[in-house]
């Protein structure tokens, strides 16, 4: 997979907008696909324009536009997407890894070091401009900064007072609130 990525071949999923198409000598590289290229750029737009998430997957669900998988877009995925350095053509590999916890049975994402990240840009791949890419970032960066307050006026990502400083001393992993917001307890 490292070779692949090193040679600016396809060495992961193929995200949204996008369909691998094969190469001689083997492997496959990712083009873009032009009627969905439309429908990021709308993502992007109404994202950096102030909607959030859930709108932004309400608005896509209204006008009918069907989802990569085919059941309704959710916040989740217009996050994700919204996220994703390919879409203004920087294909990243090595990123993170995913490492089992053999006692919960549990798979857990860890960043790697940006030195070890290998990231080949390609302008063929671009689908959203540098200016719409850095507004959306932009707006992402906003929304989870400290005391940003979200739609009902809490927090933008904690639902629970304690949720962002509690992890547990035996495993790591984050605490949530248990039985409403009696009792926290380790995910």
């Amino acid at each position: 997979m490292q070779g692949r990525a090193e040679k600016g071949l396809n060495a992961g999923g193929c995200p949204y907008g996008y369909r691998n198409e094969r190469v001689e000598g083997g492997g496959s590289r990712q083009v873009i696909l032009l009627d969905h290229a439309s429908t990021v750029r709308n993502i992007f737009e109404l994202y950096a324009s102030g909607k959030g998430l859930k709108a932004v997957a309400n608005a896509l669900n209204g006008d009918g536009i069907e989802s990569p998988r085919g059941r309704g877009w959710a916040p989740s995925a217009i996050r994700e997407m919204v996220r994703n350095p390919i879409y203004r053509g920087d294909c990243v590999w090595n990123s993170g890894t995913w490492i089992k916890d053999h006692e919960t049975g549990k798979r857990r994402r860890y960043e790697r070091p940006e030195s070890e990240w290998i990231v080949h840009h390609d302008e063929g791949l671009r689908i959203v401009s540098e200016d719409l890419w850095g507004r959306a970032q932009a707006r992402h960066r906003k929304r989870g900064a400290p005391g940003e307050t979200g739609a009902r006026g809490g927090r933008a990502h904690a639902r629970h007072l304690l949720s962002d400083f509690l992890a547990c001393g035996r495993c790591g992993g984050s605490f949530h609130a248990l039985n409403g917001r009696a009792r926290y307890g380790c995910s």
